[in-house]
Parts: C-alpha cells; sequence; structure tokens
C-alpha cells in the first residue's frame, strides 16, 4: 500500500483613564473629611478576581454632591474662587443634583468594565483566552495550535497502461471516511506529498527460501527459532543441546 498521514480539518495593558470633575477623581480637590474619600481597595494575593471598582453609582453621587462647595476654579488651586460654595439644593429634581446623579451613572458603568478590563491583566483572574494569549506574548510565548485528529491512508493505484508509474499526491488531498449508522463522515486532508506506484500496492513480506543454520557457541547472544508457537516468555532460560550423531559400526 502507499502510505500518507492526514489530520482532520480542524493582554497588552489595556486601561480608562476617567477624568469627570476634578473633586470626583483628584483627592486633592476634597475635603479633608473620611466620607469624601474613596475606600482603599486591598486584594490578596491569591485571588480569582480582583476589587477593582473605585466607587459605585451611591458614592460617586455623596461624593461628588459633598464636593460642590468646596470645589475651586481654576482647580488644585486653593486660592480659586468657589462659585458652588452657595449651592444650596439637595433634591434629586434640582437640575444640579440631576447633573451629578447622571454623571454617577456614567460612574458606574465605566468602573464595571474597568474591574473587568483589570481582571483580565492578570493570569490568575483572566477569563477571556485572547488576555492570556497577550499575557503569554509579553514574556515571548505564544499559544500552541490545536492538534487535530489524525490517521493513516492507505491507497491503490491503478494498474493499466494509462497511468504513469509514478503518482504524486499533493498535500492538502481531501478524504472522507465511511461513516457506520448515525454517524457523520468525518473529512481529512492529506498532511505531505505522497509518491506511490503501482508496484506498492500489495507488498509482500520477504520470505527467506531456505533456514540457514546457526553457528552456536560460547559467545552467542541470540538465536532465532523456529515457528511462532513456542510459549515462551520473557525471562525464562533455555537449555540448548548439541545433536549427537551416532556412528555406525
Amino acid at each position: 500500500m502507499n502510505w500518507s498521514k492526514a489530520t482532520a480539518e480542524a493582554p497588552t495593558d489595556c486601561h480608562f483613564e476617567l477624568i469627570i470633575f476634578n473633586f470626583e477623581l483628584e483627592q486633592s480637590d476634597l475635603t479633608s473629611t473620611p466620607e469624601n474619600q474613596p475606600e482603599p481597595i486591598y486584594n490578596p494575593p491569591g485571588l480569582t478576581a480582583l476589587s477593582y471598582r473605585i466607587a459605585r453609582h451611591d458614592d460617586s453621587l455623596k461624593r461628588m454632591k459633598s464636593g460642590l462647595h468646596t470645589q475651586t476654579i481654576p482647580p488644585n488651586q486653593k486660592d480659586g474662587s468657589r462659585p458652588l460654595g452657595k449651592l444650596t439644593a439637595s433634591h434629586n429634581d434640582d437640575p444640579a443634583i440631576a447633573f451629578l446623579d447622571g454623571w454617577a451613572a456614567v460612574m458606574e458603568v465605566l468602573t464595571f468594565y474597568q474591574e473587568r478590563i483589570a481582571n483580565e491583566g492578570f493570569v490568575n483572574t483572566a477569563t477571556e483566552r485572547l488576555s492570556l494569549l497577550e499575557l503569554s506574548r509579553t514574556v515571548g510565548y505564544e499559544l500552541a495550535p490545536g492538534v487535530a485528529a489524525s490517521t493513516y491512508l492507505a491507497f491503490t493505484i491503478e494498474e493499466s497502461e494509462d497511468v504513469p508509474e509514478i503518482v504524486q499526491v499533493p498535500e492538502g488531498v481531501t478524504v472522507e471516511s465511511v461513516p457506520i449508522a448515525d454517524e457523520d463522515p468525518q473529512v481529512f486532508e492529506t498532511v505531505e506529498t505522497l509518491e506511490m506506484r503501482g508496484a506498492w500496492n500489495l507488498l509482500q513480506p520477504h520470505l527467506p527460501s531456505e533456514i540457514v543454520p546457526q553457528d552456536i557457541s560460547e559467545d552467542t547472544v541470540s538465536i532465532k527459532l523456529s515457528g511462532t508457537e513456542t510459549q515462551l516468555e520473557e525471562g525464562e532460560a533455555l537449555l540448548i543441546v548439541e545433536e549427537q550423531v551416532k556412528s555406525s559400526e
């Protein structure tokens, strides 16, 4: 047979830089009271998910409302003016508070996805395959491709005068398996170019024409036995007795 092997068909660091009101993210613009400061985030080693959200909707709205009276213009300057220092609105139906409530909702969404992105930056917490691929690339590794199913194919060449002596089967030839009941045929492709000959359709094993006597001596380390049903097992000892020829009187 002409044999060939075939196979079946088979993170970069990311972050959001968010600036919504200087008194929202810049602690220097907030008062020193604890209620205006975001809670510190601590993630011990070995976690399967990181906590990375700097604030939820209610926390963001509370900090922005408490920082209205201390916000300076221009920002980050202690001697700047505070145009909202006399603002007394506190109800949610007030346009100023509704404006802050809208930005608090934006913070809720953006910090949610920021936390998801932060988790994708570490091997233990990443959930996306692409994240693991990009993390591996930072140290020079690439994910290995999936291994397809493989089998060996036997080709038979038609022997006739019209068929050349040597036939080339190119790489990528499609072959389908013959399915049994309730199964679909499996598609395979050859993975290498194969040279085939009609004379190789049926390869006969080499059969010696005669048994060649063996010379056995003290230095012999292997011998050949006649037949296949010797019932010998590994480790068994053999006693070799020299045949004695009776002399004629």
